[in-house]
C-alpha cells in the first residue's frame, strides 16, 4: 500500500500488489517520480519479474516487468548524467545462492541490461559517489558495492 501525508497523518492512497516484497526503492529521473519493488518469491518460485512503476500525476502505473531471480533489494543511482537500477539476485528456483545480479541503464524509454556480476546470495546494493585524492590530483570515484 501506497500512503501519502496530508499534514498531519498518512492516508492510504493506492494498493500495489507484490509477491514476497523484499524492497521497495523510490527514486526521480528528469523530474518524475518511480518506484521499484522487489519480489522475493511468488508462490515459492523466485524466478519473477518485479515491477517498475511510474508516477502520472494521480498513481503509480506500471512502466516495465523486469526479470529477476529471487529479488531482495533495488538501487538507483546516477553517474555521468546516466541513471542506472541495480538488482540483487539472492536465490534461484533451484536452491543456488550462485545467481547472477544485474545493472540496468535508463534508455530513455526503459531499462535495459548494462552489465551482470556474478553474487552469491546476494541481499543489498550500496552506491557511494565521491572523490579519491592522490598525491597531486583527485578524480570521481564510484563504487556499487
Amino acid at each position: 500500500v501506497i500512503y501519502r501525508w496530508n499534514g498531519t497523518a498518512f492516508h492510504a492512497v493506492q494498493a500495489i500488489p507484490t509477491h514476497g516484497a523484499f524492497d521497495w526503492e523510490y527514486f526521480t529521473m528528469a523530474g518524475r517520480s518511480y518506484l521499484a519493488v522487489a519480489n522475493y518469491n511468488n508462490n515459492g518460485h523466485r524466478n519473477t519479474d518485479p515491477v517498475v512503476y511510474q508516477w502520472n500525476g494521480a498513481a503509480f502505473e506500471v512502466l516495465q516487468l523486469i526479470p529477476t531471480v529471487g529479488a531482495t533489494h533495488w538501487e538507483h543511482f546516477r553517474v555521468g548524467g546516466a541513471d542506472f537500477l541495480a538488482v540483487a539476485n539472492r536465490r534461484s528456483d533451484d536452491d543456488t545462492y550462485d545467481v547472477d545480479s544485474v545493472l540496468y541503464r535508463w534508455n530513455g524509454t526503459a531499462f535495459a541490461v548494462a552489465q551482470t556480476m556474478a553474487t552469491h546470495g546476494a541481499h543489498d546494493w550500496e552506491f557511494s559517489f565521491g572523490t579519491a585524492a592522490a598525491a597531486t590530483s583527485s578524480w570521481p570515484t564510484a563504487f556499487l558495492m
